[in-house]
């Protein structure tokens, strides 16, 4: 019988032995292990609960078990905010987890601290915090860290990032939540995790001493250069923003766009921007982009034009209403033309992207100051187009 006893008491002794080096798989931070090998020294009853944000509690010397988890519980919840905390660990035994050796979790979570990321392309931003100066040097101090790392932004301008950390969510959560209590519109969003982008990478330049965005696309619905010019700045802009359009705008190619930015929620953006485009123009105003969101097609960035195309030719007689654009000091940018309609009202565009378009907005102003001085309809052609006279 004695036999029997010793061999039952040296297979528990075996198998609480093996369950010392067992921890919950979830567990997503050194410092919650180091917490549980606290607590194998603590005596019973004990219990660690956890967070996925990275937050824990811990008990012991407790009369039941049910007291210490209820007691860890309660210390975890304290620092998780919104988050739910589980019991993972009881009287040093792993509950409501799978298990793995502590070694091996702990040789992964050394390995995600010290994790290197790829290099982000130099005057790269993501889009929300390239507008602001300390933003991009927050982010750029924020490039230098290893390991797991997550950096939040709120419209507001507030910040906050989380580095060093071994476990990606742990690093998310705590970003989210600095960002939160850092920002008066609560309203915090990751942009960048481990190096990707969570929304459009940007590069950025300087034009006009204003930010602005590098960009190989622009939406189809931009017929000046002055727009792509706008779009660019508007990319680089904080806070809840959009970018609206006036369509057949009559005083000609500058100006058609129109944005706001930096508003508490996305629905004033639209708002605002819409009814600030709307004061320029009799037609309906359409909506380009709301925050990163573009509504309809982009195609390629069109090659910049020369800054000056030609004047019309001084061996060119024209009449006194077009004479001032053979004068030296007459200058137009992009594509330029010039309709009229032998009366008194030309209609006159520059800046153009295409030719047609151009074309196009010439002869529709034309025909706009012809209405207005009660003159022939449909009279209007066009003049001169990039400097030559189109007979």
């Amino acid at each position: 019988m004695r036999k029997i006893v010793a061999l039952f008491v040296g297979l528990v002794i075996s198998g609480t032995l093996s369950a010392n080096n067992l921890v919950p798989k979830q567990v997503n931070s050194l410092e919650i292990l180091d917490a549980m090998a606290e607590l194998r020294a603590r005596p019973n009853n004990s219990a660690l609960a956890m967070a996925p944000n990275g937050a824990f509690g811990t008990s012991w010397n407790y009369a039941t078990p049910e007291q210490a988890i209820e007691a860890a519980s309660s210390n975890c919840q304290k620092h998780a905010n919104n988050a739910k905390c589980e019991v993972v660990f009881v009287n040093n035994t792993v509950v409501n987890s799978d298990s793995i050796y502590e070694s091996a979790l702990r040789a992964d979570l050394n390995s995600q601290l010290i994790q290197v990321h790829p290099v982000i392309p130099a005057n790269h931003f993501p889009a929300g915090i390239a507008g602001k100066a300390y933003l991009r040097t927050a982010f750029l101090e924020y490039t230098r860290f290893h390991g797991q790392k997550a950096f939040a932004v709120s419209p507001d301008g507030s910040w906050a990032y989380q580095a060093e950390k071994a476990s990606l969510d742990v690093a998310k959560a705590q970003a989210l939540q600095q960002c939160v209590r850092n920002s008066t519109d609560k309203a915090c969003r990751l942009v960048d995790l481990n190096h990707v982008s969570q929304t459009q990478l940007i590069e950025i330049d300087e034009y006009n001493g204003k930010v602005a965005a590098k960009v190989t696309e622009i939406p189809s619905i931009i017929a000046t250069y002055n727009g792509i010019h706008q779009y660019r700045h508007f990319l680089s802009l904080l806070g809840y923003k959009a970018l609206a359009i006036a369509p057949g705008r009559v005083s000609g190619s500058r100006g058609e766009l129109h944005f706001v930015f930096g508003l508490e929620n996305e629905q004033e953006a639209k708002r605002q921007a819409l009814q600030k485009c709307q004061k320029f123009t009799a037609s309906e105003c359409q909506l380009v982009m709301l925050n990163d969101r573009v509504f309809g097609t982009m195609i390629a960035l069109p090659e910049v034009p020369p800054n000056v195309s030609p004047l019309v030719s001084s061996e060119v007689t024209l009449g006194a209403a077009l004479q001032r654009f053979q004068h030296p000091d007459f200058k137009a940018k992009g594509n330029w033309a010039v309709a009229g309609n032998g009366l008194r009202s030309i209609g006159y565009v520059e800046d153009y992207i295409e030719i047609e378009q151009a074309t196009a907005r010439a002869i529709a102003i034309c025909e706009s100051f012809s209405a207005i001085r009660d003159e022939p309809s449909g009279q209007c052609q066009l003049v001169i187009l990039n400097g030559q006279i189109v007979r």
